[in-house]
């Protein structure tokens, strides 16, 4: 049996990989698919589409990364602490945004200094 104090840490902690997710990939990596697509295809008339359906499948993405967090804290292998699952789940997290962003930085998109 757990106590309230065990819980509130578990929530807080899966929680925050939540919120990391979705800023990672419905900002970041939404940014980076769209500028891809603008970059390498000319979209024409149909923007407003590819940007709609690049939304709607983004969400699903999210929606399965922030279920994959909830599992894998809840269910990560026994022999790590809460603690190092959270730490390696945020590391997952800002190496996925690094990347995103370095692929719009590179090319000197629109987060390029």
């Amino acid at each position: 049996m757990e106590t309230v104090r065990e819980r509130l840490t578990f929530l807080g902690m899966e929680w925050s990989l939540i919120l990391g997710w979705l800023a990672t990939i419905l900002l970041i990596w939404r940014q980076t698919i769209f500028y891809l697509l603008v970059y390498l295809f000319d979209l024409g008339d149909t923007y407003d589409l590819v940007f709609t359906l690049m939304i709607f499948l983004l969400m699903i993405v999210a929606g399965v990364a922030v279920t994959a967090t909830g599992f894998w804290l809840k269910r990560g292998p026994r022999a790590h602490p809460l603690l190092r699952r959270w730490a390696q789940g945020w590391a997952w997290v800002g190496l996925s945004a690094l990347l995103g962003y370095l692929i719009i930085v590179i090319p000197g998109g629109v987060f390029a200094p």
